[in-house]
């Protein structure tokens, strides 16, 4: 054999080494080798369709989109939001109208735009090459039946071309994807997740909003509640930060809070009032 030929194979030896280790590396890491490097820009897209949202996070991700609605705690159902999504579509009609429904614990809710209008109408510019959709809008869910939303939620929106019969499918109680997949398939244009993590702080603090007085704030601190008052005209109640960092906590917060209380302190300081551990 000859020199060359032992060099080139010793090359494509450690070249498949490498290989074989980043693959065995990523999985005691836990993430997919072959999608990492692209999660940030997947996330961003309706795969596998061409409808993508261009107003997305420094991360990539369309999170800071998701809101909810807790002005109603005692009630069964819960709103979820993408509010304000800019829609693009890349396609060869000169038009399209589509519509998003949440596909959440095996139901499908239909997004509301308001007015009773569900349709998002997108046109291709003279000239242009991708047709701008509607802006400007807030897609809200009324999502009931499915108990009680807390802890980290993964929300898998779908988007489908707003034809009549899809239209009506899509606004029946107890609808599901798998249904709707297998009745109008040739409707689907895409989908996309959304992790979202913030419902019990946001909720809490909708909770804590609704006490308008300083002595029911102060009744409600044992409830995660505490009454923030930097100054008399900016006073307000607040919800309770869950973290155990004492540094997380103002100084109100920390003579209030449950967790803060028991663990942490007020200083003074050169640069102002503090919160640190005992």
């Amino acid at each position: 054999m000859a020199k060359g030929e032992i060099e080139r194979d010793t090359i494509f030896y450690i070249i498949v080494m490498f290989i074989v280790m980043y693959i065995g590396a990523s999985i005691v890491m836990g993430f997919n080798p072959l999608a990492w490097g692209k999660s940030g820009q997947l996330s961003r897209y309706f795969e596998p369709g061409k409808v993508y949202i261009t107003n997305v996070n420094t991360q990539g991700s369309i999170e800071d989109l998701v809101e909810v609605d807790c002005t109603n705690p005692g009630s069964a159902a819960y709103i979820i939001a993408l509010n304000n999504p800019k829609f693009f579509y890349k396609g060869k009609e000169k038009a399209i109208d589509f519509i998003v429904l949440l596909d959440y614990r095996n139901m499908l809710f239909l997004g509301d735009l308001g007015n009773g209008e569900n349709k998002i109408h997108c046109t291709l510019p003279e000239g242009g090459q991708e047709f701008e959709c509607l802006q400007g809008i807030k897609i809200t869910f009324t999502i009931n039946g499915v108990g009680t939303l807390s802890g980290k939620q993964i929300f898998h929106f779908t988007t489908w071309l707003a034809k009549p019969e899809v239209m009506t499918d899509a606004g029946q109680n107890g609808q599901t994807l798998k249904n709707m997949l297998d009745n109008r398939a040739s409707s689907y244009l895409s989908s996309f997740d959304v992790a979202f993590n913030s419902f019990e702080a946001e909720c809490k603090q909708t909770e804590c909003e609704s006490t308008d007085n300083k002595i029911a704030c102060e009744d409600k601190n044992t409830d995660g509640c505490y009454w923030r008052s930097p100054l008399v005209w900016f006073s307000a109640c607040k919800a309770c930060p869950s973290e155990t960092d004492c540094s997380k906590y103002d100084r109100d917060a920390c003579t209030q809070c449950p967790i803060a209380t028991a663990t942490c302190q007020i200083s003074s300081v050169l640069s102002g009032w503090s919160c640190i551990a005992r």
